[in-house]
């Protein structure tokens, strides 16, 4: 049953000795600041760090050729020191996702078992209420984020930052990220085009909240990619970076959303381009028709929808959120007036900026 048209190859996932998946945790009490201390499911080695089961959990994950201790999310751990109190863990799986990319997309089911594992065993031995855990995954890392949620009753919620396309996208809905996996699923797609058209992310929908920033791809200030995602690995980390951009943005998006600069609005709409033609401004009275991305997309209250997608767009670099105005303007027309007529409008805006 994973032998499918989308994965045509399907390689067997390495051991969990070869992978050798790590977990990082971070809080506000740990003894210096951003002190790496490694969790294992063991209640003696748990008993002697800083983890407090009564706060929520956050769990972050990386994706292909990265590794736990990559800068962005050692960054994205601090910006959810500051937001909150919570738990932070970073997942190392490094040894899972530098072979080949069809490898590592077999690794990550692996890894979504260690995750899954670490989580019960908090519910289990410490009483953790899963639904005040999140786990967080980009790229590859959406979809650990999805085979773990799977195995985890009641999971609060998962985040799926660019979730890889090739070998996921067009598979059934236990191969990848998809909107049971959780109580709540939500998406950022920044890079969603197929894999043809060299895309690293999926444009398919898979959470309760999809969101598409500036259409869901080619990001503004990002070039445009020109290799597949197969030889990124045997490039330098900067050009890496460069080809990487639009994918990556989505991680730059959830950290403006947790440093709160200015809301990211997204509106449910068909397309990009209905929502570019402000045909799809409306919230409606019980704002079902809006939804706030990043770290407060779960205030949306109709969490029973799925696979809904929000538009908006955003600025070439942080802080990237944009406010979003339409002006509508109704002109008379008398009935002998002529069908066409040229003026000149003048519209000024005002405001506290």
């Amino acid at each position: 049953s994973w032998y499918v048209g989308t994965r045509p190859l399907n390689f067997c996932p390495h051991s969990r000795a070869s992978i050798d998946t790590k977990f990082i945790l971070h809080t506000h009490q740990e003894p210096g600041e951003f002190t790496d201390t490694y969790l294992v499911a063991n209640k003696d080695v748990i008993d002697a760090t800083t983890f407090d089961p009564s706060k929520p959990i956050k769990i972050i994950t990386h994706g292909f050729i990265d590794t736990g201790n990559i800068g962005w999310l050692k960054t994205f751990a601090r910006s959810m020191l500051r937001y909150g109190d919570y738990n932070v863990i970073r997942v190392d799986w490094g040894g899972g996702s530098l072979p080949l990319y069809g490898q590592a997309t077999a690794n990550t089911r692996v890894v979504g078992l260690e995750v899954a594992y670490l989580v019960n065993f908090f519910v289990d031995n410490y009483g953790v209420d899963p639904a005040n855990v999140h786990i967080l995954g980009h790229s590859l890392g959406s979809h650990v984020s999805g085979y773990a949620g799977e195995r985890i009753p009641g999971l609060g919620r998962i985040t799926g930052l660019d979730p890889a396309g090739p070998y996921f996208t067009a598979t059934p809905a236990f191969m990848r990220l998809d909107h049971t996996d959780a109580v709540f699923v939500d998406c950022i797609h920044t890079d969603a085009k197929t894999i043809l058209l060299l895309g690293y992310g999926s444009e398919q929908p898979m959470g309760n909240l999809d969101f598409y920033p500036n259409a869901g791809y080619n990001q503004p200030g990002c070039s445009p990619v020109t290799i597949g995602i197969q030889f990124i690995i045997s490039i330098p980390g900067g050009v890496r970076d460069l080809v990487a951009c639009s994918h990556d943005r989505s991680i730059d998006l959830f950290i403006d959303s947790v440093d709160q600069v200015c809301p990211f609005v997204g509106h449910e709409c068909v397309d990009y381009d209905t929502f570019e033609n402000g045909r799809c401004a409306e919230c409606k009275d019980d704002n079902s028709r809006c939804a706030l991305m990043g770290i407060r997309a779960q205030e949306y209250e109709h969490k029973d929808r799925v696979n809904v997608q929000m538009y908006f767009d955003t600025d070439k670099k942080t802080p990237f959120c944009y406010y979003h105005y339409q002006v509508v303007v109704d002109l008379a027309h008398p009935k002998k007036a002529p069908d066409e007529v040229k003026g000149h409008l003048d519209v000024w805006m005002y405001g506290d900026n």
